[in-house]
């Protein structure tokens, strides 16, 4: 038996038997109607491929998240499986029992004025999230802003084809992560909280929602949430923040993704650049920094008169 037991696909992108979630995944997100189950043995793996009942299989928590994404005969949740779901928000989001506390909280946060789904050199869509260190006496919070990323060749491309609502806010949790993989996130100690106000981006992300949008992007989240939850002594929890209800850090991360949304380049994390430019990258015109207010740089009048 593979280590991991043998994934069958009985249909989907390319139907058989497979050793491991990460090669099944790309292969049933987004297809309608797919159908896939894990067994554990080849013989049962090849019954179900050749005829069967598709029955929906409750993903195990694994590390403090959901570790698996539950097979479907639909591309929406069955009962049994939407049920779960419940029980993950009511039980603080999927969080499992844990000797000791998340200490590091980041709220996360997307904006796109109008909604519009459209390709734009300066996205109209934009992320923001606030990391709170509970575990250092002292720590300064840190703000990171930017926008959703549409340009593949860009080397913060995520996957986001559009500048949307659900890119903005599956944006912000994935920025949240790379922040913890990164090397000032990597070093603050203890376990961390993801505060979301957006089910479809936290649960796309924890596998428990599958649909044929933004497949791309939700991949690429789903493979840097692994290597953080790879990382010693780290465990991932989950917490659903009402948005606009007046939670201190969910304003303050509401506030840095409708800046962000204005910027062309994001600002802290991962990003080099503590100035992101507008549109015209003339020395005249306004220039948009996360954080802080915008500042705007004085114009040059030259008098050509004689």
């Amino acid at each position: 038996m593979g280590k991991g037991g043998f994934y069958a696909v009985r249909r989907g992108r390319k139907p058989g038997i497979f050793l491991s979630w990460k090669e099944v995944e790309p292969l049933i997100v987004g297809f309608k109607g797919s159908q896939h189950k894990k067994f554990n043995t080849r013989a049962e793996a090849e019954g179900y491929i050749k005829g069967g009942t598709v029955v929906p299989v409750i993903p195990h928590l694994s590390n403090g998240i959901v570790d698996r994404a539950p097979a479907f005969s639909a591309v929406r949740p069955v009962a049994a499986v939407t049920a779960f779901a419940r029980q993950l928000s009511s039980s603080n989001s999927g969080i499992k029992p844990s000797t000791a506390p998340p200490t590091l909280l980041i709220y996360t946060d997307g904006a796109c004025k109008g909604n519009n789904n459209v390709y734009s050199k300066v996205a109209p869509a934009g992320w923001g999230l606030v990391v709170v260190d509970e575990a250092t006496p002292g720590a300064k919070n840190t703000e990171l802003c930017g926008p959703v990323v549409l340009d593949r060749n860009s080397k913060f491309y995520m996957g986001a084809t559009v500048g949307s609502n659900n890119t903005a806010e599956l944006s912000a949790i994935g920025e949240a992560l790379h922040y913890l993989k990164g090397p000032e996130g990597s070093k603050r100690i203890g376990h961390v909280k993801i505060c979301y106000d957006s089910e479809y981006a936290a649960r796309s992300v924890r596998g428990e929602w599958n649909g044929d949008k933004n497949v791309e992007l939700i991949l690429h989240i789903r493979n840097v949430l692994r290597e953080v939850k790879s990382q010693k002594g780290r465990e991932v929890f989950w917490e659903k923040v009402k948005g606009h209800s007046g939670n201190k850090y969910n304003d303050v991360a509401d506030a840095l993704a409708n800046r962000g949304a204005h910027a062309s380049q994001g600002d802290g994390g991962r990003y080099n650049e503590n100035t992101s430019r507008l549109d015209n990258e003339s020395d005249e015109d306004d220039y948009v920094v996360c954080l802080g207010p915008p500042k705007k740089k004085p114009k040059v009048i030259v008098d050509l008169t004689l």
